[in-house]
């Protein structure tokens, strides 16, 4: 995606109704390369709370991996151009307060049409697991760019299993639906821009 290249898809399964529905509202701004590292977790109140501690985080980890800064041959001026033109669904990911808060969340969108299935929830960081969304083991980082460096890519993996490590052993602390001052809407938007800043910039940001 770097070099030149046609701005059309070649689909190898043309009658998915749901990969139409794709081609027809997002184009080719989809069609990125990423690394999405899973952690398993299967206690739902700390899966939960790992959710929130890693989406305060999230651009921290785009920072490390950012190296999307070319499109189409051109120099985009953005370090990550990936997570500038993914089109993150729905818009507003809001800070899940539990696992019934998610499943209500996730069945009001799919009813209210922001999105079409399960599988598109695009987000810096989802819960995830065999039978989403009420069957969940683990947790699921998606917004760093692809990572060829494996030992790279490894010391990325365990900053943020350490980092859910201490969470577990600091909770009260750590976890912002406790320890912080802000609202989780005041949260959210934070969160939002420091990812935008961390594409645009990286580790300069």
């Amino acid at each position: 995606l770097c070099f030149k290249h046609d701005n059309q898809f070649q689909r190898s399964d043309k009658n998915n109704v749901y990969h139409q529905f794709i081609q027809d509202k997002y184009g080719i701004s989809i069609a990125t390369s990423s690394v999405h590292i899973n952690l398993g977790i299967d206690d739902l109140d700390k899966l939960f709370a790992a959710i929130r501690l890693v989406r305060c985080e999230a651009s921290m980890y785009l920072s490390l991996s950012a190296s999307s800064p070319f499109l189409n041959n051109k120099l985009t001026n953005n370090h990550s151009q990936r997570w500038i033109q993914f089109p993150k669904t729905p818009y507003k990911v809001p800070f899940f307060k539990n696992h019934h808060n998610y499943i209500k969340w996730i069945e009001d969108n799919i009813h209210n049409g922001n999105m079409q299935n399960i599988r598109h929830f695009w987000s810096s960081i989802r819960p995830n697991g065999p039978q989403r969304p009420y069957s969940l083991d683990r947790l699921e980082l998606r917004i760093c760019d692809y990572v060829s460096d494996i030992d790279l890519l490894l010391g990325i993996t365990a900053l943020l299993e350490l980092r859910v490590i201490h969470l577990f052993e600091n909770m009260q602390t750590l976890d912002p639906l406790i320890s912080s001052e802000l609202s989780c809407d005041q949260l959210t938007i934070i969160c939002d821009q420091n990812e935008i800043k961390a594409a645009q910039n990286s580790l300069d940001a």
